[in-house]
């Protein structure tokens, strides 16, 4: 007989199976009082997001998430950006893996769902498959590190494109002098 007790672990190798997890549907609170103080409608030609992912877990996972902004009169919209893949090192000696994923109207209704503005909230939700894409096998086994990192950042882009047609200026000046000699003016 042998017992073990308070084990802990430096790395992990081997193959943590094909999983499907759910994002539990959330909301983030959007208490940003710029946004509430615009009337009116407007809407931004090019916006963009940007996602940037740090990781050094070798599991490969696919991530499709939703998200539906609600501004302040009730009014949706969806983002419905794209699927997209987390990055993973090529081994666990390879360092933290990085990726920036790019959602702009070209992918994604960002531009509609900037338009609202989700001044109210914003509601998510999701899944991450894990071991779908690439076979695990011993050459390539998934692996975990006490060490391990997972971060994410997002960086929103949102270029202001003025667009006017017939603009007019007027304005009233008052003039002195002696104008008695002047017959026109324009």
């Amino acid at each position: 007989d042998v017992g073990l007790n308070n084990l802990g672990f430096k790395s992990i190798f081997g193959d943590f199976g094909k999983r499907m997890i759910d994002i539990a549907p959330g909301n983030f609170d959007m208490n940003v009082d710029l946004l509430y103080k615009i009337n009116g409608s407007f809407k931004l030609a090019n916006p963009q997001f940007e996602l940037f992912i740090r990781n050094s877990i070798g599991m490969p996972a696919s991530v499709n998430l939703n998200f539906m902004g609600t501004s302040k009169e009730g009014t949706t919209a969806s983002l419905n950006p794209p699927i997209f893949d987390i990055p993973v090192p090529a081994n666990n000696n390879a360092g933290i893996a990085t990726k920036s994923v790019v959602f702009d109207k070209q992918n994604s209704n960002i531009v509609n769902f900037i338009a609202l503005p989700p001044t109210s909230k914003i509601s998510y939700s999701g899944q991450v498959n894990f071991n779908t894409a690439v076979p695990v096998t011993p050459q390539n086994p998934n692996f975990l590190d006490i060490g391990a990192t997972f971060g994410l950042d997002l960086s929103m882009v949102l270029p202001l494109e003025l667009q006017v047609s017939n603009l007019a200026f007027k304005d009233t000046s008052e003039l002195s002098g002696d104008y008695k000699k002047i017959e026109t003016a324009d």
